[in-house]
C-alpha cells in the first residue's frame, strides 16, 4: 500500500470512528505513532476538521463535516463523469443549487495536462442537446424536499386555462425535454397528477404525515403508466401510420406500448389514469393525420373540438 492509499485509507477511518488516538491508528495500520501524527495534520490541512481532545490518554476527535474523503478515478471513469455533466448542462435549474462547472473543474485539475486536452477534444465531437427551457422553477427544491417527507402543501398552480389551488403531496420529480414535472397525489380529488413545476406559482408548508401513506413510488408511478393497479385508468387505442409508429417512439412513455404491423404501421394499446386524458389526447393531436384514436370517446370529442377550435379561428 502506497502513501496515498494509505493517507486515504487513515481517513475512512477515522472518519467512521469520529473519535480516535494515535495508539489505535498505529495499530490499525501497522505504522509508527509519529507516522500517525503526520497523517492527521495532513489531513487536516485537506481539510478534514480534527480537533485534539484534552485529558487523560488524550485523542482526537473527528468534527461534524460533509467533506468525501480522496477518492481515485481511472481515465475511463473520468470521461463517464464528464459525459453525465455533459448531459445536465442545459437543464434549467436543479434541486440543489450547486456549480457543476466547477465541480467538473476541481476533478479534472487533478488529472496531467494531456488528459484535460483530451476531454477539451471531445467536446468537439460529443454533445448532449436538449431543450435550453427559459422558465423559472422557484419551489423545485421545496417540492424535492416535501417529496422526501411525504409533506402535505398548498400549491397555486397555473395551468393553461385557469388558475386554480390545490392540495397534494408530492411523490417525486423528473424532467423531460428540458422541463421539470412533479408527480403527486391530489388531496381533493384523491387521484395522482402529473403537474408542471414552473407553473406552480405559491407554495404554502400544510402539515407533516405522520401515518404511512399508500402512495407509488416515483419510480413506480412512472414505470407503471398504462398499468390499471395505479387507480382508475381509461383505454386507449391509437392506429398508428409508418410515421407514427416513429414518432410514438421518441416518446419516452410510449415506446414500449407500441405494436408493429408487417408493413410499418401499428397502434398502441394503453390503459391511462383518468388525470392523464386530456395530456394524452392532446399528444395525439400533435401527431395530426399520423395517428386515428379508435377509443376513448372523450379523447376523440376532445379531438374534434381541438380541430373544430383551429378551423373555425382560420375561417374567421
Amino acid at each position: 500500500m502506497n502513501k496515498f492509499q494509505q493517507l486515504n485509507a487513515v481517513w475512512l477511518y477515522i472518519n467512521q470512528a469520529k473519535v480516535f488516538n494515535a495508539k489505535d491508528i498505529a495499530a490499525q495500520f501497522n505504522i509508527s505513532e509519529r507516522t500517525v501524527q503526520r497523517y492527521i495534520a495532513e489531513l487536516s490541512e485537506l481539510g478534514l476538521p480534527i480537533t485534539s481532545e484534552a485529558g487523560r490518554g488524550g485523542g482526537y476527535r473527528v468534527m461534524p463535516n460533509k467533506l468525501l474523503p480522496p477518492i481515485s478515478f481511472t481515465h475511463d471513469e473520468v470521461f463517464s463523469i464528464f459525459f453525465a455533466y455533459q448531459s445536465i448542462e442545459n437543464v434549467k435549474g436543479l434541486p440543489f443549487h450547486a456549480d457543476y462547472h466547477t465541480v467538473l473543474n476541481k476533478l479534472l485539475n487533478q488529472t496531467e495536462e494531456k488528459f484535460r486536452s483530451e476531454i477539451d477534444d471531445l467536446k468537439e465531437y460529443i454533445l448532449f442537446l436538449s431543450p435550453n427551457r427559459d422558465y423559472d422553477n422557484p419551489f423545485l427544491k421545496e417540492i424535492f424536499i416535501h417529496s422526501r417527507n411525504k409533506d402535505t402543501i398548498i400549491i397555486s398552480y397555473q395551468s393553461i386555462n385557469q388558475h386554480s389551488v390545490k392540495k397534494v403531496i408530492p411523490i417525486g420529480l423528473y424532467t423531460s425535454k428540458g422541463l421539470w414535472y412533479v408527480v403527486a397525489s391530489d388531496v381533493s380529488k384523491d387521484k395522482i397528477v402529473t403537474l408542471r413545476v414552473d407553473r406552480i406559482k405559491d407554495l404554502e408548508f400544510h402539515h407533516s404525515n405522520s401515518d404511512k401513506l399508500n402512495l407509488p413510488t416515483l419510480q413506480n408511478w412512472l414505470s407503471n403508466i398504462g398499468n390499471e393497479s395505479l387507480g382508475s385508468t381509461i383505454k386507449f387505442h391509437v392506429e398508428l401510420t409508418s410515421q407514427g409508429v416513429m414518432k410514438c417512439r421518441d416518446n419516452e412513455f410510449l415506446d414500449k406500448y407500441i405494436r408493429h404491423n408487417e408493413d410499418g404501421t401499428g397502434f398502441v394499446e394503453i390503459d391511462v389514469p383518468e388525470s392523464e386524458l386530456n395530456h394524452m389526447t392532446e399528444y395525439f393531436f400533435t401527431l395530426h393525420q399520423d395517428a386515428t384514436i379508435i377509443t376513448p370517446l372523450e379523447a376523440i370529442t376532445r379531438i374534434c373540438a381541438m380541430a373544430k377550435g383551429i378551423v373555425d379561428k382560420y375561417i374567421e
